[in-house]
């Protein structure tokens, strides 16, 4: 595996001058620890060429919102390299985080999305970041120990080089990541996961989508 050749090959945005620039001094790590991932099975999420997808659809100084995501979907076929999105599946069925999502959506924007790929938000200026970008078969969070400290590095660097991004915190594990843009001219969402297991604290009436558009014109639906 070599991370930095991947980033050169696969990213055709601004993105690119970041990600290198965040990875140098993670690159050995990834490299030495993804190697030997890939040598010993095929069951890793999403396929290679969408690792970094993501930072595919604007350039840095487009960048409007960011959602953060814990990892990619563990099921086969299913992740996209787009954080609670998927790849159209049988029946058009979503995967249980999005299905609330979308609830969400219906609750404030008073239209049903069906579509399952998250891309046209991408194309709007949204980040749908994973912290984790890849992922083994049905072993969630398996590669956070890979990971990690590189996003963590790409996180801060947004949160000291961009303004008025609204940023959406979904669940414990995202807002972990509020540290970096307390004190920033950004603006920050918290609420529950959207996880239907998720009953303390429910995604459901968030308001998220309604807020970001008080900053941004996003078309959700």
């Amino acid at each position: 595996m070599d991370i930095k050749k991947l980033i050169n090959e696969s990213v055709i945005t601004n993105w690119k001058d970041v990600l290198i620039n965040c990875i140098e001094p993670y690159e050995d790590i990834i490299n030495t620890k993804l190697s030997c991932e890939y040598a010993t099975t095929n069951n890793i999420f999403p396929d290679i060429s969408l690792i970094f997808n993501c930072f595919n659809y604007f350039n840095v100084e487009d960048i409007k919102c960011i959602i953060v995501g814990q990892d990619c979907y563990h099921t086969r076929d299913v992740a996209n390299g787009l954080c609670f999105s998927h790849s159209q599946q049988k029946n058009n069925k979503l995967q249980p985080c999005l299905r609330n999502i979308f609830k969400e959506l219906q609750r404030t924007e008073h239209v049903v999305r069906k579509e399952s790929d998250l891309s046209d938000w991408a194309q709007q200026g949204c980040l749908l970041l994973n912290m984790s970008l890849t992922v083994l078969e049905g072993k969630p969070n398996s590669h956070s120990n890979i990971w990690s400290p590189f996003m963590n590095a790409v996180i801060k660097w947004i949160s000291e080089n961009c303004e008025n991004v609204c940023i959406m915190l979904w669940g414990n594990f995202a807002q972990t990541t509020e540290i970096y843009f307390r004190n920033t001219n950004n603006i920050i969402l918290k609420a529950g996961h959207p996880s239907p297991l998720n009953t303390k604290n429910p995604f459901i009436g968030c308001g998220h989508f309604e807020k970001c558009n008080e900053y941004h014109d996003i078309k959700w639906v």
